[in-house]
């Protein structure tokens, strides 16, 4: 029975990590996309 939840807590953390993986992969480019906008707004007020 301890083998059981033991696995289920694998799988649980595992895809927990798939998940926390995928959205790392985005956090650059939500930064990116963040600071263009920024710049946008800024152009577009002093210019």
């Amino acid at each position: 029975m301890d083998a059981l939840k033991v696995k289920v807590e694998i799988s649980k953390i595992m895809a927990e990590t798939v998940k926390i993986n995928s959205e790392a992969r985005w956090y650059p480019v939500m930064v990116l996309a963040a600071v263009v906008g920024f710049g946008a707004a800024l152009a577009k007020l002093f210019l």
